[in-house]
Order: C-alpha cells, then sequence, then structure tokens
C-alpha cells in the first residue's frame, strides 16, 4: 500500500488511488482492494503508453449502489475489476484508437471489456477474465455493438453523432451520476 506524503490518500498507481475506486460513500472492502490494484495497473499501462490522462467517474459499488445506477447484475465494479472514466484533451474515439495502438505495440495489456458509451461521453474499462476478453463494444439502440478503429459511435450504429471534441470541464467531473451499466 502506497500513501501519499500527508494526505492519506492511498496510491496504487501514479495516477489513480484507491479513493478513485469508491463510488458515493462505498469504500473498496480489503478483500477486493487486490483487484483495484490490478484494475489501477492496467489503466496506468493505458495512460502511459497514450499520454492521456483520464478521469475515474466510477469504480467500486456495493451491489446496492450498482442496482441503484441501473447497473448490470453481473457487473465487474461490484468486485473492483472495472472503471468509468472520461479521457481528458480528446474524445472517447480518441482514447479508444490510441488505446489499441499502444495494446498493439505491446505498451500495454489485455483488458477485459472496452465499452464506448457514447450518451454518456465515458469509456469503460474491465480487467480480463471477466465477461469477454479484448472485446470492444459501444451501446447502441439499447444494448450492444461491436466497435473498432474508424467506426464511428454513436448509440445506433448509424452515422456518428457523437461529439469530435473532448468533453467540456462539467462533462469530467469525479463520480458521474450516470455510470456505465456493466
Amino acid at each position: 500500500e502506497r500513501r501519499e506524503r500527508g494526505s492519506g490518500r492511498v496510491n496504487l498507481s501514479r495516477s489513480i488511488t484507491l479513493e478513485d475506486f469508491n463510488h458515493g460513500s462505498a469504500a473498496v472492502p480489503p478483500t477486493l482492494q487486490a483487484n483495484a490494484q490490478a484494475m489501477a495497473d492496467l489503466l496506468q499501462q493505458y495512460i502511459d503508453a497514450t499520454g492521456i490522462d483520464v478521469v475515474i467517474t466510477s469504480g467500486y459499488r456495493t451491489p446496492a449502489d450498482n442496482a441503484n445506477v441501473g447497473g448490470a447484475p453481473s457487473s465487474q465494479h461490484v468486485t473492483a475489476s472495472a472503471l468509468d472514466f472520461v479521457p481528458r484533451g480528446t474524445t472517447i474515439i480518441g482514447w479508444a484508437t490510441a488505446a489499441l495502438a499502444a495494446q498493439a505495440a505491446g505498451q500495454a495489456g489485455n483488458f477485459g471489456q472496452m465499452e464506448l458509451d457514447p450518451i454518456n461521453g465515458h469509456v469503460h474499462l474491465s480487467l480480463p477474465g471477466g465477461h469477454t476478453n479484448n472485446a470492444i463494444i459501444q451501446q447502441a439502440d439499447g444494448g450492444y455493438a461491436a466497435w473498432s478503429p474508424g467506426a464511428p459511435v454513436d448509440g445506433t450504429g448509424g452515422v456518428a453523432s457523437f461529439p469530435t471534441t473532448p468533453p467540456t470541464a462539467a462533462a469530467t467531473g469525479e463520480h458521474s451520476s450516470k455510470p456505465c451499466r456493466s
């Protein structure tokens, strides 16, 4: 456990603290902190490889918290094995494209699921070994559709309507009230 001097915050990586995983009043239980560490290590690889910082909007959720936000019952958020975040200085498309290039170059590891949410403007990233491995999907027409670089991310599978500019400061507030359902 690495503590930031004088702050009481537990650093899991250079960019991510254990407190970043807390959703609402729920703190990551000690039994799940190894998952939080592995998730922080994975996201840090992508931050380092792409040079794109992120603002975490949702991390660990208790089952009750997860149900309250409309999360899937099998969500990896309840095991601290997933994070939702907004990339800084780029769009979710820009982040996903850079992340996949970093992974292809061997600069970042495998993930479970990368979900691009054009409605709320964030990315959901999970550890491998959960639902899927290296699956890239977007929310589309109330369900999910596969995504690959160069394809639009618009929530319908049609012509891209997602903004091509980075989200505003208001959209990057920590612990968004609209986390991903995964």
